[in-house]
């Protein structure tokens, strides 16, 4: 009731104070009161200037509390908004952060997707080189298997032409036995038809 009463009070001082005391004259229309005479001039005067001082510092008042409600508002504004961008900026820091974590991370599997892959590189050349050694020591095996078999080819070969050379050899002699056997059988008739002709000889001979 109380905060009624004043506001009405108000209101009703600030439609009071609207309006002006003007002399009458001849010259136009006056607005207000009529003034018969000094006292009422010094009596209208006197509540004119109280309204017009209470009106004031109700207004100066409410000037006042509007500029520092203003003012409270206004500083809460910038206290949201610092902690708003406290909170960008932190937001940022963070984003910043994951950022370089992960440019960090792909850096790294990268560095270790190179280094496998150069691992894998060595190893498979490595490999290749050991294959072309094992490819190399086979041929150089199986060559050394095929000259070795030809070796033994041709030592074979030679044997065969020394038995072939051995076996006329002893052709040779047993034909040369033959024939020499042949001269001493031949000899030895020849010598008993040359006996029993001497023997035959000396038989006519003697008769």
């Amino acid at each position: 009731m109380d905060d009624l009463k004043e506001k009405w009070r108000y209101r009703k001082l600030k439609k009071e104070a609207l309006y002006c005391i003007r002399w009458k004259t001849r010259f136009g229309r006056g607005q207000g009161p009529a003034v018969r005479s000094i006292t009422d001039i010094n009596w209208m005067t006197d509540c004119h200037t109280k309204r017009i001082i209470q009106y004031n510092a109700d207004v100066i008042l409410y000037y006042i509390i509007l500029r520092y409600v203003i003012l409270c508002y206004v500083t809460l504004y910038c206290f949201v908004m610092l902690c708003y961008v406290m909170l960008c900026y932190v937001m940022l820091c963070y984003v910043m952060l994951c950022c370089y974590v992960m440019l960090c991370y792909v850096l790294f599997c990268y560095v270790l997707l190179c280094v496998v892959m150069l691992c894998y590189v060595m190893l498979c050349y490595v490999m290749l080189c050991y294959v072309m050694l094992c490819y190399y020591v086979m041929l150089c095996y199986v060559m050394l298997c095929y000259v070795m078999l030809c070796y033994v080819m041709l030592c074979y070969m030679l044997c065969y032409v020394m038995l072939c050379y051995v076996c006329y050899v002893m052709l040779c002699c047993a034909l040369l036995c033959c024939v020499v056997l042949c001269c001493d059988v031949l000899c030895c008739v020849m010598l008993c038809y040359a006996m029993l002709f001497c023997a035959v000889l000396c038989c006519v001979m003697l008769r």
